[in-house]
């Protein structure tokens, strides 16, 4: 991305448009639904969670629009010097209130379809990194060291391809 994000309006339209697609299925027997998601440029995972009480008491499965306006909330939300977010939650409330945090610096932990935490390909990192450059400054070393690894993983693949070619 060469340019700023969508500013501070695009942010703020799909951050509502995020949370009202949240708070109309939040069911009786809830008072909070969380969307938690983890987003790369071509890799995401999320989860709509449903809560009573501070407690989970169940999950929901494909809400709207949500994914497609959280990746557009991250591209919105870039800036040259820091960034984008890595994973986010966005929680609703059954009274409208809506609260959000956004993880830019910290690994973002993704689960295989039993919920224990997974690797992720570090050219997933390298891309996205390419597609969201930052400073270095704003480059954590743990992010270094996988975009690091992923464009290596790219350079073999290429590598890689470029033999069978040669061979066809």
């Amino acid at each position: 991305m060469s340019s700023e994000g969508g500013g501070l309006e695009a942010q703020q339209e799909l951050s509502r448009l995020i949370a009202q697609e949240l708070y109309e299925v939040i069911p009786e027997h809830a008072d909070e639904v969380r969307y938690v998601v983890s987003m790369f440029v071509q890799y995401s995972q999320s989860k709509t969670l449903l809560y009573q009480d501070g407690e989970e008491v169940g999950s929901l499965s494909g809400v709207g629009n949500v994914k497609s306006n959280a990746r557009s909330l991250r591209e919105a939300m870039y800036t040259p010097q820091g960034g984008t977010w890595f994973s986010a939650v966005f929680r609703v409330f059954r009274d409208g209130r809506m609260k959000a945090s956004y993880n830019y610096d910290e690994e973002p932990v993704v689960t295989d379809v039993r919920g224990r935490p997974r690797d992720i390909m570090p050219a997933l990192y390298a891309k996205d990194l390419e597609v969201f450059p930052r400073s270095e400054k704003a480059t954590p070393a743990w992010l270094a060291a996988k975009v690091e690894a992923g464009r290596a993983q790219i350079a073999q693949i290429e590598a890689d391809e470029r033999a069978r070619r040669a061979e066809s």
